[in-house]
């Protein structure tokens, strides 16, 4: 054991730096739960759904050729419900 550990000692003192520089860093006083950070995302994709409807509206609004991003949601760009599933 002390062999690899001698072998790999800078990849282990990396490591070993690392954590302590997240801890360092990490708030977990202020960190969202798991239920406070799943609302969040539901909240934030959901504007950006609503930003690319928007997007898309001015698109087909627009009296000269645009091009799209090649990765907008499909049920902005189709007009879909929601409700569905967001694209993978």
């Amino acid at each position: 054991m002390a062999f690899v550990a001698w072998l790999h000692k800078d990849a282990l003192l990396q490591k070993l730096l690392l954590d302590t520089e997240v801890e360092f860093y990490a708030d977990d006083e202020h960190a969202l739960s798991d239920e406070q950070r799943a609302q969040r995302i539901t909240a934030l994709r959901s504007q950006l759904l609503d930003a690319e409807r928007v997007e898309e509206a001015l698109i087909c609004a627009s009296e000269i050729p645009v091009l799209r991003r090649n990765d907008p949601d499909p049920r902005a760009v189709l007009g879909l419900s929601s409700a569905l599933p967001p694209p993978r």
